[in-house]
């Protein structure tokens, strides 16, 4: 965020915003865009010089520049252009200077909701494995009778209980008002891990047929 070069500037009601985003989320489609600008001074620390201001798709100044894709994908991502844009005053979010609070409050938010969906997936995933394991039969018995599908069942349940664990203690903190980015990153960051590891297993023991399993 200290390198962040688009500013805003306010004169006579109204805002005007210089620069160029990358990245933005349906920008080429929305009918406004939220901008993170810096409208105080260099020389302020970067958690009190940054605002966010709403600027509408279709006020003079602002353009489309591109679509991006990301390796050889589409993934609705956009750059755009605000040259001189002008918004009045009240397109402000929040208090000016003080971008960086709502912008880490919604981002923590974000990272909580995908951890949650994460862990959901590998639940699902891990109820799965366990049923085909207990239904499968080979000439040996049924999957849960080899040792090496008890490895993979207890290395998902210590994974997924682990995450589920970082990810309650990430959600108390943040319902508490309290300082979160350590815990929500942490939470985020072990689901993450944790869904790839029990995706791979799950497929392991499904075998062809879990490259079709709905």
């Amino acid at each position: 965020a200290s390198l962040l070069r688009t500013q805003a500037q306010l004169a006579r009601g109204m805002w005007t915003v210089h620069g160029r985003k990358w990245f933005t989320s349906r920008g080429g489609r929305a009918t406004f865009t939220t901008v993170v600008a810096r409208t105080e001074g260099l020389g302020r620390p970067i958690r009190s010089a940054l605002s966010l201001i709403v600027v509408p798709a279709g006020a003079p100044g602002f353009r489309v520049v591109r679509p991006l894709s990301t390796l050889g994908l589409e993934p609705d991502q956009w750059e755009l252009e605000f040259a001189a844009v002008r918004v009045p005053e009240d397109h402000l979010v929040g208090q000016r200077g003080r971008g960086s609070a709502v912008i880490g409050r919604r981002l923590n938010l974000g990272h909580l909701l995908r951890a949650m969906h994460w862990l959901g997936q590998a639940q699902r995933a891990f109820d799965l494995m366990c049923l085909r394991l207990r239904q499968r039969r080979t000439p040996g018995g049924v999957l849960a009778d080899k040792q090496l599908m008890h490895q993979h069942v207890f290395a998902a349940y210590t994974e997924i209980c682990a995450a589920r664990s970082l990810l309650r203690r990430a959600a108390a903190v943040f319902d508490a008002d309290l300082p979160t980015t350590s815990d929500v990153s942490a939470a985020k960051v072990a689901a993450s891990q944790m869904v790839n590891n029990v995706l791979d297993r799950a497929v392991q023991v499904f075998g062809a047929e879990g490259l079709l399993h709905p």
